[in-house]
């Protein structure tokens, strides 16, 4: 499956918001979101699209608007809180 910069997009935010926020494993989001852990890998991964009701479900989890989860980095940085988290060369690290 191809993946489209929008879902790469909503995968890089989804990272930060886990790692921002340094509550939610992949296990851990799977949990809130009823998946399985081979779910939620496929969908990490690009192997799995994400949904318009996956993007309504994170945003209510980690209290942002789904369209956040759209949006750029800053903006999720931003609506992430005090926290900063930042890519570096793929992975995501807080500061």
């Amino acid at each position: 499956m191809e993946t489209t910069d929008a879902q790469r997009n909503i995968t890089r935010n989804v990272r930060i918001l886990m790692a921002a926020r340094d509550m939610f494993s992949q296990q851990e989001l799977a949990d809130s979101l009823g998946w399985t852990s081979a779910k939620m890998t496929k969908t990490l991964k690009g192997d799995r699209r994400w949904s318009v009701e996956d993007l309504y479900e994170i945003g209510r989890i980690f209290g942002i608007s789904a369209g956040a989860l759209l949006g750029s980095t800053a903006e999720v940085v931003a609506a992430a809180g005090p926290t900063v988290a930042t890519p570096v060369n793929g992975s995501v690290t807080s500061r």
